[in-house]
């Protein structure tokens, strides 16, 4: 059937609309508020939970010193511990840290010696291990995750500080629980944009999900990878705005989150959106955004839970639910 350019004109028009209505997102709805005993807090970077919505954070706004908390997933209790800022040759300041599905706690952490380590909590999170990474040289790690076997997947960027033809490369590799290379994937990803550092924030993140694979973010792509190194698919999506980071990646029951940001300027909030992924085909499933005002403070992600949030009300920390709808 041949259609008239005025028929065209509506068709297209109307495919847009359609379009761009499909990317509006879903205003969230607080379902529960629970209390919690725990006391005020300051936490540094994005909060981590495990498969239990039990909820990881890193309490220390000093890099020398690993202020960790745990809260139980309905806030009844909470355990806060530290690792060693130094040993007999070496002092270490902290980074980032992972909580594997089942609640392996591990913390990267740069030594004075300029290698970089793993630190792995026992599962009464007293004692400690420790792992050197086999790191090539002037490598900046961005993100870490652990395969449940305590394999590790890290990804970073090559500083100025290194070879000319190697400054900005992204470097994405997997190591053995004892920190030696296993194997570098090969994923040809874009270069960092060294010049970026110090003004923008940095996009990316990992996570693992309930099939065994890692799902590594990237600013506009999920590369799922196995504990061989081998990219099992790539499954690119779209921002609904460019300005937006790709900040942080969760997965639950067969669905990603990909928390979303928007920099309002130096010293104002953050606004998020949270797109929803199939986490086997890509498949956009929702985009969400908090009521204004804010929940608060983004926690964890659960297909059956919803999205957690942490805020204070009436001098309590209370945690709150908003399911997916």
């Amino acid at each position: 059937m041949l259609l008239t350019r005025a028929a065209t004109f509506a068709l297209v028009t109307a495919l847009i609309a359609g379009s761009a209505a499909a990317q509006d997102p879903t205003v969230l709805r607080e379902s529960s508020a629970v209390p919690s005993p725990v006391p005020m807090f300051s936490a540094l970077g994005s909060s981590q939970c495990d498969s239990d919505g039990n909820l990881y954070f890193n309490t220390s706004l000093d890099p020398r010193d690993s202020g960790l908390l745990k809260i139980a997933h309905d806030g009844s209790k909470f355990r806060l511990y530290k690792l060693p800022s130094s040993d007999a040759d070496t002092k270490y300041f902290f980074g980032q840290f992972n909580v594997t599905p089942s609640g392996d706690f591990r913390v990267l952490a740069q030594g004075s010696d300029h290698a970089t380590y793993v630190f792995l909590f026992d599962a009464s999170l007293g004692s400690t291990s420790k792992t050197k990474l086999e790191l090539p040289d002037h490598v900046r790690v961005n993100s870490f995750a652990a395969f449940e076997s305590g394999t590790l997947l890290v990804t970073g960027y090559f500083s100025p500080k290194a070879e000319p033809q190697d400054q900005g490369k992204i470097y994405t590799a997997i190591f053995e629980a004892s920190g030696k290379l296993r194997a570098v994937v090969t994923a040809h990803f874009a270069n960092f944009d060294l010049a970026s550092i110090a003004n923008k924030f940095k996009e990316g993140g990992a996570a693992i999900g309930e099939d065994g694979f890692l799902y590594l973010l990237r600013p506009n792509e999920v590369v799922v990878i196995s504990e061989n190194g081998t990219i099992v698919r790539r499954m690119p999506f779209n921002k609904p705005s460019a300005e937006l980071i790709a900040d942080r990646i969760d997965v639950s029951g067969g669905l990603l989150d990909i928390e979303l940001l928007k920099d309002q300027g130096l010293g104002k909030e953050l606004k998020a959106q949270f797109l929803v992924l199939n986490a086997s085909t890509g498949k956009q499933v929702g985009l969400y955004h908090e009521p204004e005002p804010s929940f608060g403070s983004f926690v964890c992600f659960s297909r059956g839970e919803g999205f957690t949030f942490t805020t204070i009300r009436d001098d309590k920390l209370t945690l709150l639910t908003a399911p997916l709808r």
